[in-house]
């Protein structure tokens, strides 16, 4: 079976998931920076960031 996600570019969804209607980059984006700075550890490693959305808290 084809993935159809394997068809969508990064920049497309990444425009529709900060659209207002949506609001999923923004949100996800304050929740990676709240756990980061939440909890206190010395290494992390994150999964499935697609193009890399809140890594900039880091």
């Amino acid at each position: 079976m084809k993935n159809p996600w394997k068809e969508i570019s990064l920049t497309d969804y990444e425009n529709h998931m900060k659209l207002d209607s949506v609001m999923q980059l923004q949100v996800m984006n304050e929740m990676m920076k709240g756990q980061f700075y939440t909890y206190p550890v010395s290494s992390i490693m994150i999964f499935g960031t697609a193009g890399g959305n809140g890594l900039e808290h880091i």
